[in-house]
């Protein structure tokens, strides 16, 4: 079996700066183990992900395919320097699989993981990364496994300040806790839950009765939904009526969410009232953010106004003839 991948997929840039790694228990390397061929260290303490030391070649026959997926594993491992690990059924879907290019890919070491990343999610394959101070350990597992979810409580713990990191390795799970002081956590929760693609992956948990969500999922994953959060608590202090507004999650049918909440943006996000001095107060009535991945509206408005919005978007989403 083998995969098409889109040019656009292989022509992504980060520069993506060296890895420190930092000691966690590591778990038993089963069967199936590639290991890279010198121990990975890092610089400036700058992230825990994977980086990769050289280029990475993708060759393709006079059939257009490239190398196996267990291939691309072993030339990752190699080029990060971690060993990668993996159960039986994981191996048989790595040896059966090819990926399938239109033409020969030469990738640089700051776009390699994004790549190698990339064509692993979309294989139906994650990352479960345990750093190490000598050598990290990567455990490969497919999406549908029955030991996913167990596994998914030992995905990378990391730190805001991680998440431009975490946006080029897209099939690491990671975990990270988002502090939204002016948001009710358990609410805004419930309503993003509606945003999660793959339930077997992603997770977004209210931490108790504090003010704040634990996000799990691939590091763009959370990277993404880190951002609407943090957008919707902004905008929530800056009103200064968060506890009166409401969060609605609105996934369109046949409109594209962007060009949508472009329109609502301008008919609601701004409020104009007159004061008795006779000047004009301009404040935002409503915020809307847009999950690409899912083509999704997220709203935040007082009842009154988030009516208004949702008969609005009803108009708009419609099939066009």
């Amino acid at each position: 079996m083998s995969f098409l991948i889109p040019p656009f997929l292989l022509s992504l840039t980060l520069a993506a700066p060296p890895t420190e790694l930092h000691p966690e228990p590591n778990p038993l390397v089963e069967p199936g183990t590639s290991t890279g061929i010198h121990a990975h260290s890092g610089q400036g303490g700058e992230s825990r992900f994977l980086v990769a030391e050289e280029s990475l070649r993708l060759e393709v026959d006079g059939d257009g395919l490239s190398m196996s997926y267990e291939q691309l594993v072993d030339r990752y491992a190699k080029l990060t320097g971690a060993a990668f690990t993996y159960d039986p059924e994981t191996e048989q879907v790595l040896r059966s699989r090819r990926i399938r290019l239109i033409e020969q890919i030469d990738i640089p070491p700051r776009d390699v993981p994004r790549v190698v990343e990339t064509l692993l999610f979309e294989a139906g394959l994650v990352l479960i990364l345990h750093p190490s101070p000598d050598m990290p350990i990567v455990r490969v597992v497919g999406v549908e496994s029955d030991g996913i979810k167990r596994l998914r409580s030992r995905a990378l713990q990391i730190e805001e300040s991680e998440l431009e990191f975490a946006k080029s390795h897209p099939a690491t799970v990671v975990m990270l806790s988002v502090g939204l002081p002016n948001l009710d956590a358990r609410a805004i929760g419930n309503a993003m839950r509606t945003l999660i693609v793959d339930t077997n992956i992603s997770q977004i948990i209210p931490a108790g009765v504090s003010h704040g969500v634990v996000l799990v999922g691939t590091g763009s994953q959370v990277a993404a939904h880190a951002d609407v959060l943090r957008g919707i608590d902004a905008a929530a202090n800056s009103t200064g009526t968060a506890a009166r507004a409401k969060v609605t999650v609105v996934e369109l049918k046949h409109g594209r969410a962007e060009s949508i909440a472009g329109l609502v943006r301008v008919l609601f996000e701004q409020r104009s009232v007159d004061t008795a001095s006779d000047s004009t107060i301009t404040y935002p009535s409503a915020l809307v953010q847009v999950d690409r991945r899912t083509n999704t509206i997220v709203i935040r408005a007082r009842e009154a106004e988030l009516a208004e919005i949702l008969m609005v978007i009803g108009e708009l989403d419609r099939p066009v003839d």
